[in-house]
């Protein structure tokens, strides 16, 4: 596990919150829609192998055309399942920061964040991709093959490519990864978490389980012992034990542990 402090060197990615998306503009600037894009949408809470697999699927290097397409993840600040606070999210696997930097290193282009709210979660799927088509100029849409959008979330992938089917934009279903028998999934991840198997997770991320306390509330009990409250911190938190950690942050890297409790969590870091 993880523990950084915050965001290392700058974004080589375009972000767009969903209003900004919808006047024809990004946080710095241009439209989008002058490139032509290939398109994944989903919630990408942990960005998963699963989720990798999409994301290869609009950034992968198949010929020539390619470094001339944008790849873009349309995706939310927050999972719509933690905005409800729904019992089976009961945290975050990635920072908002977290989440735009490993989409950058993965190569995306473009992220377009959606705020959940009553308007998107009324919206009919046919308005919201025809809100996407208006404002990107798609040649393919990737998504998985349990993908579901809209209005109670009442469209299908079948649905998606019906809507399409006279336009000039494709749709792709990438079947999701399995690992141990299972599906990969974030709700596997924060299960795996929470039940302390933190090898398991880091194999379904491909990383380690990361905190970032960049912005949380602690209490610092010496030079390099932090008390943090559960309810502070939005991440999924192990259960109760003693867990191995990395300390990270611009200063370097430090070896620790993190003591967690039913209520908080104790960090302690070696300092020289």
């Amino acid at each position: 596990m993880a523990l950084p402090g915050g965001i290392r060197g700058s974004l080589a990615v375009i972000v767009a919150t969903w209003e900004e998306f919808l006047a024809g503009r990004t946080a710095s600037g241009p439209s989008l829609r002058e490139r032509r894009s290939y398109l994944t949408i989903g919630a990408f809470d942990g960005l998963h192998l699963g989720h990798r697999r999409l994301i290869a699927a609009v950034t992968g290097t198949r010929g020539p055309e390619d470094g001339k397409r944008l790849a873009v993840v349309v995706t939310f600040r927050r999972p719509p399942g933690h905005v409800f606070g729904r019992p089976e999210v009961p945290g975050l696997i990635l920072s908002l920061p977290q989440k735009l930097r490993r989409l950058a290193a993965l190569g995306v282009g473009a992220v377009v964040l959606i705020d959940f709210s009553r308007e998107i979660s009324t919206l009919p799927g046919r308005d919201f991709i025809g809100l996407l088509r208006g404002r990107l100029t798609i040649e393919k849409i990737v998504v998985g093959p349990n993908f579901r959008f809209g209005m109670n979330r009442d469209a299908d992938v079948h649905d998606l490519a019906a809507m399409l089917a006279a336009s000039p934009t494709t749709v792709q279903a990438i079947e999701p990864v399995r690992l141990g028998g299972e599906t990969v999934s974030s709700s596997r991840i924060r299960r795996a978490v929470r039940e302390g198997g933190l090898a398991e997770a880091a194999a379904m991320l491909a990383a380690p389980h990361e905190i970032d306390l960049a912005g949380v509330t602690a209490a610092r009990e010496g030079p390099a012992i932090l008390r943090l409250s559960r309810a502070e911190v939005p991440q999924v938190l192990p259960a109760a034990g003693s867990y191995v950690v990395t300390g990270r942050s611009p200063e370097g890297d430090v070896t620790g542990t993190l003591e967690a409790a039913e209520n908080s969590v104790v960090v302690r870091l070696a300092r020289d």
